[in-house]
């Protein structure tokens, strides 16, 4: 899965210029610094995922439950923990209420080595039916 993450951060490199530093159009710098964790540098990764803690607490203790939700799935991909990540987004789903909360799930870069879990069909499922 890390080879397939390091893929995906490449892509999504050149399709998401950069536009300040450590932060991508339209994405926190604890997303971006996700995303490169996987990249295969090890001290970035750490540093990255402490911020991610640090970022998922915060958001946590200000109420944004959907969003450490999310933030939480990711740093689960990030950590090569599918599962954890899959489990996350299930709650978040389940908790959310109706409306926007998870719809770009199916097109997150973070979220692509996810696609070819057996538990990711499930997720897509139930995104259609709150779509309805």
């Amino acid at each position: 899965m890390l080879d397939r993450t390091k893929v995906v951060v490449a892509r999504r490199r050149r399709l998401v210029p950069n536009t300040s530093p450590g932060q991508a159009q339209g994405r926190s710098p604890t997303t971006v610094n996700l995303g490169t964790s996987a990249a295969g540098r090890p001290a970035e990764a750490h540093a990255s995922l402490q911020e991610a803690g640090a970022s998922i607490a915060e958001l946590a203790r200000g109420g944004r439950l959907l969003e450490a939700a999310l933030l939480s799935a990711m740093s689960s991909v990030a950590r090569g923990r599918p599962e954890e990540a899959i489990a996350a987004l299930n709650r978040l789903l389940a908790e959310a209420p109706p409306g926007f909360p998870g719809w770009t799930i199916p097109i997150e870069p973070l979220f692509e080595p996810l696609h070819a879990q057996p538990g990711f069909a499930g997720i897509l499922a139930r995104l259609a039916a709150r779509a309805r």
